[in-house]
């Protein structure tokens, strides 16, 4: 069952488009209804995930919520809803990767 904070929290952002597909979700171009800021939402299925991929989904957001570098994109924040993990982090636009060698590596369409 869904909390009403995790709806509060999908309820913050508009959807804008895809951006990447992967095997166990999609991620979306946002925008904050607050500060109409622009991120990325990943959004992973955890439904249909073995206790492995879904232990692997986790420790993720874990490692992203510790990280803080340069040449990595900032987490923002994390939250489920209706079965689905959502990482939200910054968006860093194809313009801005531009400046790093391995760009083509990093953004997976």
């Amino acid at each position: 069952m869904q909390s009403d904070s995790d709806m509060a929290m999908a309820d913050k952002y508009n959807f804008i488009r895809i951006v990447g597909k992967g095997s166990f979700g999609k991620a979306w171009l946002v925008k904050s209804k607050v500060s109409q800021r622009q991120y990325v939402l990943k959004e992973i299925e955890v439904c249909n995930m073995s206790d492995k991929d879904r232990h692997q989904a986790v420790n993720e957001v874990a490692i992203l919520a510790r990280l803080k570098h340069k040449n990595v994109v900032r987490y923002c924040e994390a939250f489920v809803a209706t079965g689905t993990l959502n990482i939200v982090m910054a968006y860093a636009d194809r313009g801005k990767w531009l400046r790093y060698p391995l760009h083509d590596l990093i953004l997976e369409k």
